[in-house]
């Protein structure tokens, strides 16, 4: 990620980075949590590591970690993820064939990285 895109992704974030949830002090500056968060995207790397390169705590990471996450999906979830509408079931069964011919597995509408979604049943089946 070049400087400009880190920058502008600051920017769009830090509104809801700029609070320590603990309350027990001034928080990280919110370049540097989005900074511990995307290495933590990019590497995989164990939680103590990243503690160790950016100088801070190990739950400190953790919960910088999940503070970004949560961001992000505050801003820009309904901006840049579009599903049908839970009644429209023709949009989902196009969303389902289109999954299947591209990835060749059966059954499925979508799938996010990193995303755990809850799928009920109907009742019907």
């Amino acid at each position: 990620m070049g400087r400009a895109t880190f920058n502008w992704l600051c920017l769009q974030l830090h509104t809801y980075l700029g609070k320590d949830p603990a309350g027990r002090g001034q928080p990280l500056h919110p370049s540097k949590q989005v900074a511990v968060a995307l290495y933590r995207f990019a590497s995989g790397a164990l939680y103590i590591v990243i503690g160790c390169v950016f100088g801070i705590a190990e739950s400190t990471v953790m919960t910088v970690t999940k503070q970004v996450v949560d961001a992000i999906l505050k801003h820009f979830k309904d901006r840049l993820i579009s599903l049908p509408e839970k009644q429209d079931m023709g949009a989902w069964a196009r969303m389902e064939e289109l999954f299947q011919r591209k990835k060749g597995v059966p059954g499925f509408c979508l799938a996010i990285d990193g995303v755990h979604v809850l799928i009920l049943q109907p009742p019907n089946k």
